[in-house]
């Protein structure tokens, strides 16, 4: 921002306020580029604020809504969300079933224990421990 500022901080608070934080709208509003107000944000600290309380009163809005969706009218999609985010600590996670080259994880597991026998078969098997073999181990031990 070299030479004289063409807005005030407090245009530029104001204008954050009028879009809800959104630069782009803001840039908009002032007649100038994006760039402009994210450099009055990164230049001024009030400025910066104000555009991320605007920002962070949308999520609480949001989450309000998102509280209406579960608790008053009960709706799947929210329920499932809200425990798919919030409740992970509580084990509401979704398990993803991982395909490598179209695989299944039994797929796969089947895939790498024929290619294990096949090396075996012709004594180029590598030195592979499993759970298995670690059991059949501990078992032949005196």
């Amino acid at each position: 921002m070299a030479g004289k500022q063409r807005y005030t901080a407090a245009e530029l608070i104001e204008a954050a306020k009028a879009t809800g934080g959104n630069k782009s709208a803001a840039a908009r509003q002032l007649n100038c580029d994006r760039q402009t107000v994210q450099n009055y944000c990164n230049r001024y600290p009030t400025v910066n604020r104000a555009f991320e309380q605007e920002r962070q009163a949308m999520v609480d809005w949001a989450e309000s809504g998102l509280r209406e969706a579960v608790v008053t009218r009960k709706e799947p999609w929210a329920i499932k969300f809200t425990l798919s985010t919030l409740g992970k600590d509580r084990g509401y996670t979704e398990r993803r079933d991982m395909r490598i080259g179209g695989l299944s994880d039994n797929d796969l597991d089947a895939a790498i224990a024929t290619e294990l026998a096949r090396l075996a078969a012709i004594g180029k098997a590598p030195d592979v421990r499993t759970p298995e073999s670690d059991a059949d181990a501990a078992e032949a031990e005196p």
